[in-house]
C-alpha cells in the first residue's frame, strides 16, 4: 500500500467495545477493497450487508471517518471505521507484528440448525459446563420474564437465527470473547443482531429490530432490551452448553 497520510492515535476516537469488534472482523477478513485516496483511504466491512467506510483528514489533521451503518449516520464512531483503521494499521506494520496479532479462533462453526430443539444442547452439558457463565451473561442482559418468554417463541417460530458465533482474544479484554453474529425475521422482514460476551457478562448488544433500530450507540446507552435479544441469546445458551467453548 503506497503511503498517503498516516492515522495515529485513532483508537482513542473509539470505545473498547468498537475496538474489540473492529479488531475482530479485520483479523478475520472482513475488510475488503482497501484503497489509498488522495487525501486518506476508503475500504468496506462485509457481513450480512456491506458498509463502506471513507477515513480523511481536514485541513486541521483532525481524522474525519464516514461509515454507510446506521450507527455512524447517527455520528458514532462504529465497529466498521474501527475495523478498516486496523487494516491501515496492518498494511504499514512489519511481517512480525502481524503475526503476532492473529486472533485465535476456537470455534467459527455456527449453531445447527433444524436438527435439535431449543433446549436440548443445554441439557447435554448443563452439570458440568463452567468457562462460560450462562447464568450471569442472562443476568448481565436484564431481561424480563416477559421478553425472555417473546423471544423464546421467537426461537420456535423459527424467526431468528444464530448465523455464526466465534470465539478469540482482544487486547481490550481479559479472558475468551465470544462474538456472534445473528438475523431476526418479522413480517418478511430481516434485520441483523450482534452480541459480543466475555465469560461472565455481555458486553455489547446491537439489534435492528422495529424497536431497538434508533438505538445504535452500545451496550452501555442502549435504551432497553427486546425479545429479539432474549430470542437469540436462547441460542447462545443451547451453543455454549452444547460445545463448551473454553473449557479444558
Amino acid at each position: 500500500m503506497e503511503e498517503a497520510g498516516k492515522i495515529q492515535n485513532w483508537k482513542t476516537l473509539f470505545t473498547s467495545n468498537a475496538l474489540s469488534v473492529g479488531e475482530g472482523y479485520w483479523k478475520r477478513g472482513r475488510v475488503a477493497d482497501l484503497k489509498v485516496e488522495e487525501d486518506g483511504y476508503s475500504g468496506a466491512v462485509t457481513g450480512d450487508k456491506r458498509y463502506e467506510v471513507r477515513i480523511r483528514k481536514n485541513a486541521d489533521g483532525q481524522l474525519q471517518m464516514h461509515c454507510t451503518c446506521p450507527q455512524a449516520n447517527g455520528g458514532g464512531r462504529c465497529r466498521h471505521m474501527a475495523a478498516v483503521c486496523y487494516a491501515i494499521e496492518a498494511e504499514k506494520a512489519t511481517p512480525k507484528r502481524k503475526e503476532e496479532s492473529e486472533m485465535v479462533v476456537l470455534n467459527p462453526g455456527a449453531f445447527p440448525s433444524g436438527e435439535e430443539k431449543r433446549g436440548q444442547g443445554a441439557n447435554r452439558a448443563k452439570d458440568s459446563y463452567s468457562y462460560f457463565d450462562v447464568s450471569s451473561l442472562r443476568q448481565s442482559l436484564d431481561l424480563t420474564p416477559q421478553l425472555e418468554k417473546k423471544g423464546l417463541n421467537h426461537c420456535k417460530r423459527r424467526e431468528i437465527v444464530l448465523e455464526d458465533i466465534q470465539f478469540g482474544y482482544s487486547n481490550y479484554e481479559d479472558g475468551l470473547l465470544g462474538e456472534v453474529e445473528g438475523r431476526g425475521i418479522w413480517k418478511e422482514k430481516v434485520f441483523p443482531i450482534h452480541m459480543v460476551f466475555s465469560n461472565e457478562r455481555v458486553l455489547n448488544v446491537e439489534c435492528y429490530c422495529p424497536d431497538c433500530r434508533n438505538y445504535y450507540y452500545g451496550w452501555y446507552d442502549r435504551k432497553k432490551n427486546c425479545s429479539w435479544t432474549a430470542g437469540l441469546f436462547c441460542l447462545v445458551e443451547d451453543y455454549l452448553n452444547f460445545y463448551r467453548p473454553g473449557d479444558a
